[in-house]
């Protein structure tokens, strides 16, 4: 794979781990089970590193 498509794929994996991220945010918002908000949030947590390394 080319160094430009390999890094157009990182780019599309980091668009779709904002998605998932900006759900399991939002999912975090309407939980009213302390320990769920937390799952969520540290999941949130977990997907912006994600994105920072593929950035």
């Amino acid at each position: 794979m080319p160094d430009s498509a390999a890094h157009q794929l990182a780019e599309s994996i980091a668009a779709l781990v904002m998605i998932v991220a900006e759900a399991v945010l939002n999912a975090a918002s309407k939980t009213t089970d302390p320990a769920d908000r937390v799952a969520c949030l540290k999941a949130v947590h977990h997907a912006g590193r994600l994105h920072a390394a593929l950035r």
